[in-house]
């Protein structure tokens, strides 16, 4: 009987993964800082960095996908919004966001004074 419920717990752990992927619903992100920078890295393969976009409001990073319905269709062609809290002390004019391979790589420089929203161009 141990078993049947050791597997069981199993199984529950796989439907909640392929429930969060293929919802994207999951937060799949990695965020590192140094003595100048944040730096935050998503995974996002196959995303058109045109359909996307990022900006960062308050507190909080913005980003959201809308593509296009006439590309190919893929695991992505569902629209989504992400919103992840950030430190409060950032520069915002110094946010940059490079899509490269798949990875979403986000710097953003620390401040010592709190700010409020800009919007960020992905290169």
């Amino acid at each position: 009987m141990f078993e049947l419920i050791k597997n069981h717990n199993r199984l529950n752990t796989l439907d909640t993964l392929f429930n969060n992927v293929f919802t994207h619903n999951y937060s799949d992100y990695y965020l590192s800082h140094d003595d100048e920078f944040y730096c935050l890295e998503l995974a996002l393969p196959g995303i058109n960095k045109k359909d996307m976009s990022l900006s960062i409001n308050d507190s909080y990073l913005f980003l959201s996908y809308d593509p296009k319905k006439d590309e190919n269709p893929t695991v992505w062609n569902n629209s989504f919004n992400k919103r992840i809290r950030l430190p409060r002390n950032i520069k915002k004019d110094s946010v940059s966001a490079k899509l490269k391979n798949g990875i979403l790589s986000i710097k953003i420089e620390k401040s010592d004074h709190l700010n409020n929203s800009t919007s960020v161009e992905i290169k």
